[in-house]
């Protein structure tokens, strides 16, 4: 799956909207390595940028969504968990692996851009449309 920037990861918020845009650029920088069985150490400092990103990212947007009273908040937060214990998951593998990039982590990580930032954050686009 080739994850491309659209409308659908826009959710009305400036600072979000430029935090998904910048997971989506690097997946797409994965995706490339990937494809091109490219350098380990870039593949290995692409998935710590997008760890770093994510975990600034979840903070920032949950604590937002707390302050604008969002009632999914516990569901949200437990999707970041969940996304956050996979990454250091496949970063442990990728460790031990010697960090071979990998088209199956790159799907991965574009399925889970596509369902959570494009359909599940969309459901708090709302509260920024007011």
């Amino acid at each position: 799956m080739k994850l491309e920037w659209g409308d659908k990861y826009i959710v009305g918020h400036k600072p979000f909207d430029n935090q998904h845009l910048a997971m989506v650029e690097l997946i797409g920088q994965m995706t490339e390595l990937a494809e091109k069985k490219g350098e380990k150490k870039s593949w290995i400092a692409l998935l710590d940028e997008l760890i770093s990103l994510a975990l600034e990212h979840f903070s920032e947007e949950e604590a937002e969504l707390e302050k604008r009273g969002y009632n999914e908040l516990l569901e949200h937060q437990d999707e970041h968990r969940n996304l956050l214990n996979e990454l250091f998951e496949i970063r442990g593998r990728q460790e031990k692996e010697g960090g071979q990039p990998s088209l199956e982590v790159t799907e991965f990580l574009a399925n889970w851009m596509a369902v959570h930032v494009g359909e599940t954050d969309g459901r708090y686009r709302r509260l920024f449309n007011k």
